[in-house]
C-alpha cells in the first residue's frame, strides 16, 4: 500500500496521510495517530516526496541510468558539509535493512521493521515502506536514527563529527562478509 504524506506548516495536523490515487480524501492517520514528531526539524517537502521523521523520502525516478551505477545505493556527492543534505539513491526493491556507520565505527540503524523498536527508538523509515523507496534525502543537522547500543532507548543524532560515513544495506546487516551487503561511503565535513 502506497501513502502520499502532505504537510502542513501549522502545528494541527503535522501531516495527512491519504492512499495514492484514492478517490476519497479522508485521512488515514495524522501527527496525533503517528509515531511521527512533529517537534523534529525536517527537511522541507517537494511535490511527489514523503517526509518521515527527519528525513525525506522520495518515489520519483533517479538519474541512475545515467550516472552507470551497478550498486543498489549511491550517492550524488561524496562529499557532504552540514549545512547541505545527503540524497541516498536506491535500486528497487530494496532489503529490509538500512545502517550507517560513523567515523568511530558506532553503527546506526535507520530502517528496519517497527516490531522490532524498543523503547522510544523507531525506525526512520519501516523496512516495508522502505522496499519501493527510490531516494532519501538526509538533513546531517538534524538527522537521528537508532543507535544499536545497550540502554540506549532513543534516537540519537548520527552525523557529530567529521569523517568518513558508510551507509550499508542488506538482509542482514550483521554479516561476516562484506560483499553480502551493498555500501556507499560519504565523507562529511562538520562546520
Amino acid at each position: 500500500m502506497k501513502f502520499l504524506f502532505i504537510f502542513f506548516l501549522s502545528t494541527t495536523p503535522f501531516f495527512i496521510a491519504v492512499r495514492q490515487g484514492d478517490a476519497s480524501s479522508e485521512p488515514l492517520a495524522s501527527s496525533e495517530s503517528s509515531v511521527l514528531d512533529p517537534k523534529i526539524n525536517i527537511c522541507p517537502a517537494n511535490y511527489g516526496s514523503q517526509t518521515v521523521k527527519n528525513a525525506q523520502i522520495n518515489k520519483a525516478p533517479t538519474q541512475k541510468a545515467k550516472m552507470n551505477v551497478t550498486s543498489k545505493i549511491w550517492v550524488d556527492n561524496k562529499i557532504l558539509r552540514s549545512n547541505e543534505t545527503l540524497s541516498l539513491h536506491f535500486s528497487a526493491p530494496n532489503p529490509p535493512f538500512l545502517g550507517v556507520i560513523d567515523p568511530d565505527g558506532h553503527f546506526f540503524y535507520i530502517v528496519f521493521p517497527s516490531e522490532n523498536s524498543q523503547g522510544e527508538l523507531q525506525p526512520v523509515i519501516e523496512s516495508k515502506d522502505f522496499v519501493d523507496l527510490q531516494t532519501m534525502l538526509i538533513n546531517p543537522q538534524t538527522f537521528t536514527s537508532d543507535p544499536y547500543t545497550y540502554g540506549i532507548y532513543t534516537n540519537m543524532p548520527v552525523f557529530t563529527k567529521s569523517g568518513k560515513y558508510t551507509f550499508i544495506m542488506g538482509d542482514n546487516l550483521h554479516v561476516h562478509d562484506p560483499k553480502l551487503l551493498d555500501k556507499v561511503e560519504v565523507q562529511y565535513i562538520k562546520n
